[in-house]
């Protein structure tokens, strides 16, 4: 299991985010505060409602758990992504 934090450093709430990374080898079976969608070897992590506006210096704690499938099994190119 892995939990990230996202946190807002700027000055200006920031709206209707996603977290995006690669899952190459690995199979999420359990998740919280987000909706995991896995695209190819992408996964694209929407909050829930609650959680779509983050304020300045706000944190929010979301994760999963995941089973291994190979070697390559760890989260990597973490990115947040404000539409």
């Amino acid at each position: 299991c892995t939990s990230v934090q996202i946190t807002n450093p700027g000055q200006q709430a920031v709206q209707n985010w996603q977290l995006k990374f690669n899952l190459k080898q690995a199979e999420i079976d359990q998740s919280w505060n987000g909706t995991f969608k896995r695209q190819g070897t992408e996964i694209i992590v929407t909050p829930p409602e609650w959680g779509r506006t983050m304020q300045p210096s706000q944190t929010i704690d979301l994760g999963f758990c995941a089973k291994k499938l190979g070697r390559d099994y760890l989260p990597s190119q973490l990115e947040v992504i404000a539409r």
